[in-house]
């Protein structure tokens, strides 16, 4: 597993979109990596940590600058091209460089699937869909699966990848939000299709699952950033 720090100290403006920017770039790349926050609290931690200002991304333990020239470790700003928040292109770099496949197609793609899987899902709740779905079953020898007991096993299968999906992407891109609302759908499909065969509830549950897929693979915005004037500068240590 790859390791990445930022490493910042408090009141850094530039901290919390340096930390979403390298979550949405390991989950756009699917890397398997674990992304530490790692304060700097004083000067001494700062030359400890040869901290030469925040944020600082490190892969590997090695800094996104493969060229970083000697500079003083202090709690100041810290820019890169005059922006306190690394390009993209740059933190893709340092993490290709250390093994991740540039895969531009990104982990969405895995994610994508929950969106289909969960219209399954209805199956065959839909009264117009039931003589496709049955035949379909029947041309491969799978009638058994048109048992009532196959079917909620079935929707089971089918709610596992969904969710499965959902949760995939959780971790990556900070933000638990489709997960959460795709688990409170889960129970509304299974009650709709066979606890109170209700198929209103069941289309509820189950566009609720879809909007939480596509929400799932929906880019996220990055959020503003201060200038930075705002940040707490302090003393460098030579």
């Amino acid at each position: 597993m790859m390791n990445i720090e930022v490493l910042y100290f408090e009141g850094c403006p530039h901290h919390r979109p340096t930390v979403d920017r390298v979550g949405e770039l390991i989950a756009a790349l699917g890397v398997d990596a674990e992304v530490r926050e790692v304060e700097v609290r004083d000067r001494q931690e700062a030359v400890q940590l040869r901290f030469p200002g925040s944020p600082t991304v490190r892969v590997n333990g090695v800094d996104i600058e493969a060229a970083e020239s000697p500079r003083d470790y202090g709690l100041s700003c810290r820019l890169y091209d005059g922006s306190g928040v690394p390009a993209r292109e740059l933190l893709e770099a340092a993490v290709t460089s250390h093994g991740a496949p540039p895969n531009r197609g990104d982990g969405r793609r895995v994610a994508g699937i929950g969106i289909p899987v969960a219209g399954l899902a209805a199956l065959p709740a839909c009264p117009a869909c039931y003589p496709l779905y049955a035949g379909i079953l029947s041309s491969l020898g799978l009638t058994a699966f048109l048992e009532p007991g196959a079917q909620a096993a079935l929707t089971a299968v089918f709610l596992t990848i969904a969710l499965g999906a959902l949760a995939l992407r959780a971790k990556p891109r900070r933000d638990y939000g489709p997960l959460i609302v795709g688990t409170g759908a889960a129970p509304l499909i299974l009650a709709g299709k066979f606890a109170l065969a209700w198929n209103p509830l069941t289309y509820a549950g189950v566009a609720i699952l879809i909007g939480a897929s596509v929400w799932n693979v929906w880019p996220r915005k990055a959020g503003a950033v201060a200038t930075c004037d705002a940040c707490v500068a302090g003393e460098v240590v030579e």
